[in-house]
C-alpha cells in the first residue's frame, strides 16, 4: 500500500469530523499541511483526497487541516478550487486568469484585461 493512502484515510478521518460539525461542505473548502520523515507525491495525494492544497514538511509526522475560508481564501468561480483572495477579474484564481487570456473571444476576457490594466499590469504578468 502506499504511503499516500494511509494519510489519504488519516485525513479523510479529519474531514468527516470537519463535516459533522458542519464547518466544511466540500473537501476543496481545506487545505492540508502534513508533516512526514519522507516527502510524499503532493499533487497525487490532493488528487486523491480533493483537497485545494496540500504541503508537505519534513519533520516527526503530524497533520494540519486547515479550513481555507478562516484563512480569507476564495473559491475560484470557475475552477471550485480556493486559493489566496486575489484581485483578479470575478476572484478568478491566477491559473483560470491565465486560461482565458488565451481566448480572446470568451466573454470574460475584456473585462479581464481591464482589471489587469487597472491593477498596473500587463497580460501576459498574470
Amino acid at each position: 500500500m502506499l504511503i499516500e493512502f494511509k494519510w489519504r484515510d488519516v485525513i479523510y478521518k479529519e474531514l468527516d469530523i470537519l463535516r459533522r460539525e458542519k464547518k466544511i461542505g466540500k473537501n476543496t473548502e481545506v487545505g492540508v499541511w502534513l508533516w512526514t520523515e519522507k516527502p510524499l507525491r503532493i499533487e497525487f495525494l490532493r488528487e486523491i483526497t480533493k483537497t485545494s492544497y496540500v504541503f508537505n514538511f519534513e519533520g516527526p509526522e503530524k497533520l494540519e487541516v486547515k479550513i481555507l475560508r478562516d484563512l480569507g481564501y476564495k473559491e475560484c468561480p470557475r475552477c471550485q478550487k480556493n486559493h489566496p483572495a486575489t484581485l483578479n477579474f470575478d476572484f478568478l484564481c491566477n491559473k483560470c486568469t491565465e486560461v482565458l487570456l488565451a481566448f480572446p473571444g470568451h466573454e470574460s476576457y475584456p473585462f479581464i484585461v481591464e482589471n489587469l490594466k487597472s491593477r498596473g499590469l500587463r497580460e501576459d504578468r498574470v
